[in-house]
């Protein structure tokens, strides 16, 4: 490989893992392989605008999901402090009935 002067293996649907020997090429050479990895690139090649909408969609639902999570929280903690509170008043209540 280290005769050849240019390498363009862009848009062959290659998929797995780059060898070694190929990172010295740049990752343009490599280009529209969006299943491929490994050096040069250390990603999978995603130019699939398709698979980024995905990924923002998994983060904002994360959000959302954090969010609902958290308000459950604070309504737990305010209807346990309101049965706290109902509690010692029904006791002052049936104590002074005594």
């Amino acid at each position: 490989m280290s005769s050849l002067g240019v390498l363009d293996l862009s848009y062959n649907n290659l998929q797995e893992k780059l060898d070694r020997k190929f990172s010295h090429w740049p990752d343009e050479a490599f280009e529209g392989n969006q299943q491929l990895c490994g050096s040069p690139l250390d990603y999978y090649n995603s130019d699939d605008a398709s698979s980024r909408d995905q990924s923002s969609l998994t983060t904002s639902s994360i959000v959302v999901i954090s969010a609902i999570s958290t308000l459950a929280v604070v309504a737990l903690f305010i209807l346990a402090f309101k049965a706290f509170f109902m509690s010692i008043t029904f006791e002052k209540f049936v104590i002074h009935l005594c």
